[in-house]
This record gives structure tokens, sequence and C-alpha cells, in this order.
């Protein structure tokens, strides 16, 4: 059907007539989509109806729309969309299942749309005080990627309030990657802001132009203090309480569900992958030889939540380590063998930091002993057969 497009105060709006309302196609309060086009060119966005419907300033923009000019428009009503009965689809997390997991209330709308013959997820919510920009994420997403992308978020990530994401890190390889990760699940690094946070004295030290080059972000926001550790960091932030809501709450479900389930392999490369980044962030390893025979090595994550470390226990129980939770210290730290060495170096935890080579340089000395010792290789090999191979070409 074809509509006028109305004035409403700084914005542009539809208006739908009372008779129209009357017959009942939709309801006030309905969730429907809107398709609108102007010569030919079709946008479309998600709503509740009512007689009035304000038009997002992205569509006005995109179809350079004008008051009074004449739009074509079409509504179909939207249902709630079933939750999938497994989170994993050949590999995949199926991102529906999660959402539908973490809205408690319900309050997201959700439309299945594909791109490029890839799934899609139109999402939508609104509240009280107005609503919230829509956006659309890839609804199958890799695991051991997705896991990376928490490992990161729970070790350097958001605290506090969800209406944004926020990602600080010193290290440039790290937001590198970050944004990787956002891209493989559908968004967009235009949609993110860069900024620092650095104590006043190292700002002529800095090296921004590097930071620039590599994640085509500019940065535009400068936080000094002259106070407090004399240390900076990069600082990434996407601010949509959407995608805030739904990666924040994977995250503690997906931590949980990691901490006190059984894991088959799905789980087990997601885990995976969340251990190791979690590790870059707030991870250490040491190789110990004071007043020792044989050096010894141990890993340490540091946090201040007391819960979370419990959960950082669990999982790493469930890799073969023997961790413990230290509360003065607020770490969960263990002892490394051998096996537990080579898995972190399987995983790639550490990997691209200056953490990564004493790894390296701390398998090379167990390896050595152990051989020494004649230690029987047949399990090792079975499982570790790519990364002891590695150790052999690199001697």
């Amino acid at each position: 059907m074809k509509m006028k497009v109305y004035p409403m105060g700084k914005k542009l709006g539809l208006y739908f007539p009372k008779e129209f309302l009357s017959k009942k196609i939709l309801l006030k309060g309905d969730n429907i989509l809107i398709k609108i086009s102007k010569n030919n060119k079709p946008r479309e966005f998600l709503a509740k109806f009512n007689y009035i419907i304000t038009l997002r300033k992205e569509i006005c923009k995109s179809l350079d729309l004008k008051p009074s000019e004449i739009v074509e428009i079409n509504l179909s009503k939207i249902f709630p969309l079933d939750a999938p009965p497994y989170m994993f689809s050949e590999v995949k997390i199926d991102f529906l299942y999660l959402i539908k997991k973490i809205d408690l209330t319900k309050k997201f709308i959700l439309y299945p749309l594909e791109r490029n013959k890839e799934a899609f997820l139109k999402i939508w919510c609104c509240h009280c005080r107005g609503s919230c920009r829509e956006i659309e994420l890839k609804r199958f997403i890799d695991s051991d990627s997705f896991g990376r992308l928490l490992g990161l978020l729970q070790a350097e990530g958001t605290k506090g309030f969800r209406f944004k994401l926020e990602f600080v890190n010193k290290d440039i390889q790290e937001h590198v990657d970050y944004l990787s990760y956002l891209k493989e699940i559908g968004i967009s690094k235009d949609r993110i802001s860069a900024g620092l946070i650095t104590h006043s004295d190292l700002l002529d030290s800095i090296n921004f132009s590097e930071f620039e080059s590599r994640t085509d972000i500019k940065i535009k926001q400068i936080s000094k203090s002259s106070k407090g550790k004399r240390g900076y960091g990069f600082r990434l932030v996407l601010r949509s309480s959407i995608i805030a809501e739904i990666i924040l709450g994977s995250m503690d479900y997906l931590r949980d569900l990691l901490a006190n389930s059984k894991w088959d392999e799905d789980l087990k490369l997601l885990a995976s992958g969340f251990f190791a980044k979690l590790l870059n962030g707030d991870g250490s390893i040491e190789l110990l030889t004071k007043n020792r025979k044989t050096p010894g090595a141990r890993i340490k994550v540091v946090d201040q939540n007391l819960s979370y470390l419990e959960d950082y226990k669990k999982i790493m129980k469930k890799f073969g380590f023997n961790p413990h939770v230290d509360k003065k210290y607020i770490h969960t730290r263990s002892y490394a063998n051998l096996e537990n060495l080579l898995l972190l170096y399987k995983i790639h935890a550490f990997y691209k930091t200056n953490k990564w080579e004493k790894l390296i340089k701390i398998i090379k000395v167990k390896l050595r002993l152990a051989k020494n010792s004649s230690l029987n290789f047949t399990s090792l090999n079975e499982q570790y057969s790519d990364e002891l191979s590695d150790f052999s070409e690199q001697d």
C-alpha cells in the first residue's frame, strides 16, 4: 500500500488512521516487520504496531526521505521464534539458542533473514524510555573464535553497566584479534570507536600510528591521569545495549556452562578458545628453578571476582591442571607438567604475546628433562604428536 511520510517534530513517521486499526489485521503492540520502498529501493525494520510509527534515522537517510513524500509500505506480523533444541549445529554455535537462554524477559524481537546465502538474525527491542538501534548478527558462529572473543572480554572487557561493549588492552595484536572475532559474528568495525587511557607521563611514548594502521580505527579520545599505575591501554568501545547484553550475557552463561557441565567435543573446542584468551589477558606463566633439583612450571589467572576464580578453577581442572584459589592474592594458580604445557601450546594460549616465547622456552626445558629421564612418550605422542614434532624441528 502507498502511504504519506509525515513530519513528527525533528523526525519523520507514518500515520495509520483509525479505520485501519478497526479492521484488526494488526493490533496495537504487535511485533511487525515494516518494508518501505522509494523508487524501487527497499528498506526494512522491526517495530511495534501503533497508529503512529516513527521512522528510523538510518532508514530516512538511506532512502533520502522527505516530508509529504509517498512511499510503498508492506507490513507483516512477526511471531516468536522457537528456541532450537541444541546449542551446536555442525560444529558451530546457534546464536538463536544463546539469545533464547539469556533473554529471560523475552524483550528481544527476532527476525530470521539471509544475507549472501548466510543466515542472520535481525534483532531489536524497545523499552519505557524508547528503543534500541536495530542490529543484525550471524546466526551460526565459529565455536573457537567465539570462545576467544569471550575470553578476551572476560579478561579485559566491560565491567559494570552493560549498555556498551568495551575492551581495553595495551597489546595491539589483541585488538586486531578482537575486531576479527566481532567481524565473524557480523559486527563491523565502523560501529566501534577508539580511545586511550594513559598516565600523563607516558603520552609522548605511545605509538598511536601503529594502533591506527593495524586496526584501521582513529583514536578520538584520550583519558589522561596523573595518579595510579604508570601504564596505558588502548580502548575500543561499541555503544549498543543489545550487542552488549547478548555478548556479555552469553559470556556469563557459557562460563558457567564450561565450569559446571560435562564437556563434549563442541564444548571442549569452545573452552579451549576461551581459556587461551583468558590467559592472554589475565594469565601468566613462570619457570620455577629456585631451591629445586628439577625446574617446574606454574600458570596463574588473576581476577578480583572470587566467583570467576572458582569458575576458572573448575575449567582448569577439566583441562588436566590441579589448581587452587588464593582469595588473599585473588588468583587461581596451578603447577603445569609437560602435558599441561603442550596443551597450552596446542590451544595457542599466550600466542603473539611475550609470554608465548616463555611458554616455548619452558616446554623445551621440560622436554630435555623428560628425555634424560627416559620418560615414556607414547601417550603424549598420541595426543600431541603435531606439537612434539614442532619442537623436534626447532631442535
